[in-house]
């Protein structure tokens, strides 16, 4: 899953959240297909998305509905 032989923490990290994000989405889904990786990929993007970043992209207020 992640290989220490990369030598490159960034990678590291986006490997790992490009596997939780495998985890969280795709219960039961073999990885593989583009579609799948690239949902993973999105995810890991995301997830690693600094704050200064992400805040103006998010809702002020939570509509469960929505």
């Amino acid at each position: 899953m992640l290989s220490p032989q990369k030598g490159d923490k960034a990678r590291s990290r986006f490997d790992a959240a490009h596997e939780l994000g495998h985890l969280v989405m795709h219960e039961g889904i073999a990885p593989g297909s583009k579609l799948v990786e690239n949902q993973a990929h999105a995810f890991a993007t995301d997830f690693l998305m600094s704050e200064e970043e992400i805040i103006p992209d998010l809702p002020k207020r939570l509509d469960w509905d929505r």
